[in-house]
């Protein structure tokens, strides 16, 4: 199973160091996964291969659109990325990981959601997902996605729970995927991370890309469009992926409120009916364990080692961000 990662990127060259490299060892793990289902069974051939049947094989394609970044080209050069200024060729990496590749279109956008769609219409993956610079994949995730799409052809979306992190990459809240609800979504806020969210190609073939409408709650907007498809979101237990919630993040800037409050007037909605929907999401998620504290340490790469993931201190965290 092929999967392609895309990242838009604008001036985190810092954190996209980090995001990159996150990607780029989910082929080791899955190779160490394979290694050790040999090197654990010698003495039952028969449970071996039972074991690499239960492994689906796995590529990964990390595409990244920056939309001009300074130095990013000196950047591709050092993560080892195949570097295209404006659609043309610059410089081919020379470095080859077999089932990996990381590429870096350098070219001009209207904003974060219309670099994602970019990327999107280059990839070739199976399966689909975008990770923005200050987010991470957690070790193992796509070896775990690609289990739950080739087991599971009827699903379209899989979603998996989030680890929030602070400006200095300190767990501070842990939020359980659930569901996301129609109404709940434009009236209020998306209840689910984009960076645990997963798609087939089906989905874009059907002809869900982003809009342009929105700068800052696209995400939430295409959600929306695939729940009114009736597109069923599949949640996985257990954390996939950390999610930065700093003074930079979209979700909380002054275009979020704007756009948020105009998409909010498109729907009629009264105060009782605002009362019932908000109890009504509560409620649901306490059902799925939503509000319950977990303590969780987590693998992650760090500004201060890039070269492998620090552990974090376990903790207990809940669904509140604390500062």
């Amino acid at each position: 199973m092929k999967f392609s990662i895309i990242t838009p990127s604008f001036k985190q060259l810092d954190w996209l160091r980090l995001c990159v490299a996150s990607v780029k060892d989910q082929i080791d793990v899955a190779t160490n996964e394979m290694r050790n289902a040999e090197c654990g069974m010698q003495d039952a051939i028969s449970e071996i291969k039972n074991q690499k049947s239960k492994i689906p094989p796995l590529a990964v394609e990390h595409i990244i659109q920056d939309a001009g970044s300074p130095g990013i080209e000196d950047f591709a050069r050092e993560v080892g990325a195949d570097f295209y200024r404006e659609g043309t060729l610059i410089s081919h990496s020379p470095f080859h990981i077999p089932n990996y590749s990381l590429a870096i279109f350098a070219e001009r956008d209207e904003g974060m959601y219309d670099a994602i769609n970019r990327g999107l219409r280059r990839s070739t993956g199976d399966v689909c997902a975008w990770l923005n610079s200050d987010e991470q994949y957690l070790p193992g995730t796509l070896r775990k996605m690609a289990t739950v799409f080739q087991r599971n052809p009827g699903i379209e979306v899989a979603v998996g729970d989030t680890v929030l992190l602070n400006d200095k990459l300190e767990p501070k809240a842990y939020r359980k995927a659930v569901a996301p609800d129609r109404r709940y979504i434009q009236i209020f806020q998306m209840n689910l991370h984009s960076s645990s969210l997963f798609f087939r190609r089906t989905i874009l073939d059907r002809g869900h890309w982003f809009g342009d409408r929105f700068r800052s709650i696209g995400d939430a907007e295409w959600v929306a469009g695939l729940l009114d498809a009736g597109v069923r979101f599949h949640c996985i237990p257990g954390p996939v992926s950390t999610f930065v919630l700093g003074a930079g993040n979209l979700s909380r800037n002054a275009i979020s409120e704007v756009e948020v409050g105009l998409w909010r007037s498109e729907t009629r909605v009264t105060a009782l009916g605002k009362f019932l929907l908000k109890a009504t999401n509560a409620a649901r998620r306490f059902t799925h364990g939503a509000y319950f504290p977990r303590r969780a340490g987590i693998l992650i790469f760090m500004f201060q080692n890039i070269g492998k993931r620090t552990r974090s201190p376990e903790r207990w965290l809940d669904f509140r961000f604390r500062v």
